[in-house]
Parts: C-alpha cells; structure tokens; sequence
C-alpha cells in the first residue's frame, strides 16, 4: 500500500475458509417391519444445495434405498428382518460434507395361519382343509412340530391356479391430500369426483350374448357409475381371449342396477363409482349374492371412501362388509393423491405386471379377513387386496387413462384378478382319516425372508358310521328363547348327548342348561339364557357307551327373530371334500322337499321331504347318492316350497 507521501508498505495476511458442520436430521431413524412400505426423510442442518448423498460404511436394510438432491429420502420395501447399521455420507454444492451413523431395526410381523380352528374329519372320507397364512412373504416352508396329523392325512403347500369360471346363464373395509395441502372439497351431487360437468344423454350400454360354447373365453362385466373407455375394455379382453361388456349404473348418464338375472351370465363384474349409483346399497347386496352364488367382483377405486366427506357416493350394501371387501376407508381420508406401484405384489395377480399407476387412490385398512398384495410408493398405501377365498379383489385405482391418469400395466391386473384366485400359496392338509379321535399337533413355518411362527391344532376324526345318524337337527325363536329339537336315526348309539351353544362358529362352546322332553321320537329343549336379536351356534356333543365322542354341527339362530320366508340359506362347505350341510328356513307349517340334483336335473338325493313345521334346518349331504359316492363336479340343491323353488349350486372336489 502506498500513502499520501509516496510512502509504501506491506502487510501479509491469511484467510482461512472452512466448511460449516453438516449434520443430518433426524439423529435417529424409527424401526420398520419385514414387508412394510418404509420411508423416512432425512435433512441437512447446514450447506449449499444440492446435496449428494451416499452410504459410506455398512448397509441399508434389503429393500431399501437412498434418493433426493435436496433433502434425503430412504424408502423402499423391506425384506429381511434384523438390525442394520449404516453411515450416510452428505457433499454439498460447494463441496463440504458430513457424515451420520444410523440402523434401522426391522421386524418380522407376527404370521398365523387361518382358520385357527380346524373342521372335523370322518374316517374313511376325503378331507382337506386349507391354511392361509396371514402376513409373511411366500413361499413358506411348513412342518409338524409336534404331535401328529391323524393317520392318513399329509400336510402339502401348494400354488393355486384357478380360472374364475362359474355357471352361466339362466335365472337365477397417511391422509391423502391435493396439491394445494388440503382435502379436496365435496364433490357437488350428481357431479363427478374426477371434475368436470355432467354430459347431456344417456350412455349407451355395450352388452354381447352369452355363447353355449364354454369355448368362447370368460366375460368380464363393467358394471360402473362411470363412463365407459371401449379401448381398455377391448385391451383386457384380448388378455382373456373372451369378452369385456360395460353397463352403466349411474342414472345421472341414464344408467341403472344391473339385475341378478344379467350378472349371473358373467364370469367376473368390476364396479366403481364416479357418479353415484341408482340403488348403491341395492348394487352391493346384488354383488355379494352373486359372488355367494360363485362369481368373482373386483372393486374399484371410489367403492371406498368416507361417506361423511363424499355422502351417496362410496358403494354400499352386504359387498362392503368383512367378508366380502377385503378392505374398508380409513376414516377423514380423501383419494385425491397420485399412487405408483411399488413392485411388491406377491400373488398371481400381478404376474407379468411390471409397473401401472393411477392419479387417485382410497386410503384403506384391511378388515376381516383381507390380504394386502402390493402398494403405493408415495404413501404405502393398499395398492391391491383380497379376501380369504379369492372371490372379491379391491384394486385400488382404474385403468382409464383419459380420465384417471392410468400408466402401465392395468390391463394385465384386471385380467389377472378376474382370472386367477390370489392366495399366492395354500398350505394344505388333506388326505383321507383311518382311525376316529382326537388329534393335537403343532405346525411350525416359515417365509421366504426368514419370518416364522408356530400355531397349535386339533382334529377331531368321527367314525363314519356316525357320521350322518343325525336326522333331524332344527331351531327356532319362541316367547321364552330358542327352541332346538334334534332326532337321530338310532338313539340308543349313544349314552349322552349335550347340547352346546357358541358366540361363533368356532366357540368358544358352553353347555346348555335346561329340561328336555321327547316329541315323536325327537328331544327338545328351550335354550332361556339367549338375548333377542343375537344370532348363536348350536352343536351337539354325542358319546357313546365306550366313552367315543362324536360332535354335530354347528347351527346358527338369531333369538326373537321369527322366520320371515321360505329360504334355501348356506350350503357349507362349498366347495366340499366330503359332506355338505345346508341350511334352509321354513316360515309356516308346509310341505317342502330339499333334494341334489346333476347337472342334467336328475334328482341325486333327497335330504327333506314333507311336512315341516316353522324353524331353521340343517340337512347334510354324504356326497353319496343311493350306489355310493357321486363323481366330483358341479351340483344343484333344490329347496321346493309353497312359495317357488330356490336353487344354489354346490361343488364336490377330492
């Protein structure tokens, strides 16, 4: 430097430049469980964007990964249960960096096989009973533990294929929000919940004859308060190699409820709702007659919503309940967000299906006995689910790309679900029972990521002799309970008989106390502990001199509820292995006749026939008509009354 004078001096400095601290937060990251959708944003504390990050030491949990220049997003699938650690490294725009050391605790989940209670087996007749497991990744690797099955009966996991086909013809369950942060408003009544106006005129309904030939493929129904998209209509139908009809159940575009007449000449229906139905609680009592008549219902996304947010939309009636939708809305949710799939579908309904996507999604839970296949990766939301036996799928989307914003692979999941049953694994015990008894054994497996559990069971095998004694086994409400009268066709086989009654199905069974007297060879008894409008189970436990025990049964009554009609009620179980009991309902004294028909309407067996007096029945059929066993295939039961026939059709399998 040089001063007024031209005096000059210098001076030597030093500047010293260090990056700022980076540290990353959260300073730890929360636990997650083998098959869960995990994702956790970590942020930097100090820096320049963007930021690079990496892992440096260690790994992250299988199925996980790292992605974001800004702040830092670990998500993924996990797949294997343990205690990872790892260290994340972080470089900023200008080059500074930090590090962090985390783990990740992952768990299995808790996987029980279903039912957790076994049906009983008859020597000398096929059994076979199917466990699902409930969570867990297939394949699973099953052994008894300890105990043993009852001779003549082996334990096997096996795939299912199964085409969805049933008779034709004839009469017959994280908040989703929109981009601006908040739950989208109330859709308008009448008014779409994608957007946009209601057009002028009806839609027109696209419906194909049904064909004899079996050879003509499967038929698929579009059964929608929506409109129609020929295009990906005509897509799946070339997947199935058969026919993808539309009807149009909205009646603001001129539609109306499909008949149980019309859904019974297809193989599978698929509904959901962007305008609301004519009837949707009408909709969803036809949908589950049908799928109780063996048909397949796959719904779609709007079934589901909070009817308190978008009131006559969501689809109601008996399809909606557990037992049928494998799911149910979570409560104050909107659909209204985007959701991709995450790649973790696991049973046949995603075969060849790479990646799809949609603009909207419900946010649900499971219910009853739903199973999830697959999610979202930006919520882990449901992305597909089923119920235990296959029969009603909810696909969390639609595959209209005009409307609904479909990527990829929709086709191929539709036709999938129509057409295969989605237990991507069936651990099965069947074989046929050589000795009567009671059997206790345990079942040890484990999953394909190393996830196990144990579950105790019991068979209990009747001697065939026994096994179809009771002839008559009958309930009904009166002024002080339920009056149950049962009758066998040789009472002196056992020295005591005890009537017991259950909250379910399954128990747990209490005896029932009270006087019994005889009526025309018949014992009854007034069950008076029972509450009216309750429904309760009834069996009864039979020993025999030698202290054999042999139990029938259950049989289900609601008290103080008297029989309205002349019904033809459950046929369980169905499909059957060996005897199949049937449930019928007589409102007035009348002459019925049950019988088993073929499918060339040659009458099989008759299991009631005469007058009867008002009560709820069970009947049971051996799977034998008068020369022994009938082949396996397809059957009727004709329920015959003063007031018309009722039929329902019932399946033997080996």
């Amino acid at each position: 430097m040089t001063d007024a004078n031209g005096c000059h001096g210098s001076i030597e400095y030093k500047l010293v430049v260090s990056c700022p601290t980076i540290a990353l937060d959260p300073a730890t990251l929360p636990s997650g469980q083998v098959k869960d959708h995990y994702d956790q944003v970590v942020r930097p504390s100090a820096g320049s964007p963007p930021y690079s990050y990496s892992v440096i030491a260690g790994s992250l949990p299988p199925g996980l990964s790292l992605s974001g220049n800004d702040s830092l997003r670990i998500s993924g699938v996990l797949t294997a249960e343990g205690e990872f650690a790892f260290t994340i490294g972080v470089v900023d725009h200008n080059l500074c960096s930090g590090e962090h050391q985390y783990s990740i605790a992952v768990s299995c989940p808790a996987i029980t096989l279903n039912p957790t209670t076994l049906p009983d087996g008859v020597t000398m007749m096929a059994y076979s009973q199917v466990l699902t497991p409930k969570a867990g990744s297939p394949p699973f690797t099953v052994v008894v533990k300890g105990g043993a099955l009852p001779p003549g009966l082996g334990l096997k996991d096996q795939a299912v294929a199964f085409a969805g086909g049933r008779v034709r013809g004839g009469s017959r369950g994280v908040a989703a929000r929109s981009a601006a942060g908040g739950p989208r408003p109330r859709a308008a009544a009448g008014q779409p919940l994608t957007g946009g106006g209601t057009p002028t005129g009806s839609v027109r309904n696209s419906l194909t004859p049904v064909h004899a030939d079996s050879s003509a493929g499967h038929r698929i129904l579009f059964a929608l308060a929506d409109f129609d998209n020929p295009d990906y209509r005509a897509a799946i139908a070339s997947l199935i190699g058969g026919t993808v009809d539309f009807f149009e159940c909205a009646p603001a575009l001129g539609g109306t409820t499909p008949s149980p007449e019309l859904l019974a000449t297809y193989d599978c229906v698929l509904t959901k709702p962007n305008y609301p139905y004519e009837d949707r609680v009408l909709m969803g009592d036809r949908l589950a007659d049908y799928v109780d008549a063996g048909g397949k219902v796959v719904l779609g996304v709007f079934c589901a919503l909070d009817d308190s947010l978008f009131p006559g939309y969501p689809l109601q009636g008996r399809i909606m309940m557990p037992g049928y939708s494998p799911v149910a809305v979570i409560p104050g949710t909107t659909p209204f967000s985007r959701g991709d799939y995450a790649g973790d579908g696991t049973t046949c309904i995603h075969t060849g299906v790479v990646s799809y996507g949609c603009s909207y999604h419900d946010q649900l839970q499971l219910q009853g006995d739903g199973s999830v296949d697959g999610h979202y990766l930006q919520d882990g939301s449901i992305a597909q689910a089923f119920s235990s036996d296959g029969r009603v799928i909810y696909s969390n989307g639609h595959g209209d790309s005009l409307v609904y914003g479909a990527t990829g692979d929709w086709p191929r999941l539709i036709a999938n679900a129509c057409e295969c049953n989605p237990h991507p694994v069936q651990i099965v015990i069947s074989g046929t029972p050589t000795e009567p008894g009671d059997f206790h054994f345990t079942l040890s497996y484990t999953d394909r990521n190393g996830c196990s559990g144990e579950q105790n069971f019991t068979i209990h095998v009747q001697d065939q002799a026994t096994a179809a004694l009771l002839s008559l086994f009958q309930a009904r409400p009166v002024d002080d309970g339920l009056e149950l009268r049962w009758q066998f066709g040789d009472p002196r086989l056992f020295a005591a008989v005890e009537l017991e009654r259950g909250a379910t199905a399954l128990g747990p069974w209490t005896p029932v106390a009270g006087e019994r007297r005889e009526e025309n060879g018949a014992t009854v008894m007034v069950d008076r502990g029972v509450d009216p409008g309750r429904t309760y189970y009834y069996r009864l436990r039979a020993t025999s001199a030698a202290g054999a025990t042999t139990l029938f049964g259950p049989f289900a009554q609601t008290a103080g509820q008297a029989i309205a009609e002349f019904a033809l009620v459950r046929l369980a179980p169905n499909p059957s292995v060996g005897e199949m009991r049937i449930d019928f309902t007589v409102p007035r004294p009348a002459i019925v006749r049950l019988s088993v028909m073929d499918v060339l309407g040659r009458e099989v067996a008759v299991l009631a026939d005469g007058m009867h007096p008002p009560g709820r029945y069970q009947a049971t059929w051996s799977g034998e008509d008068a020369r022994g066993r009938v082949p396996v295939g397809l059957y009727f039961v004709r329920f015959r009354t003063p007031a018309g026939s009722f039929v329902r059709r019932a399946v033997l399998t080996r």
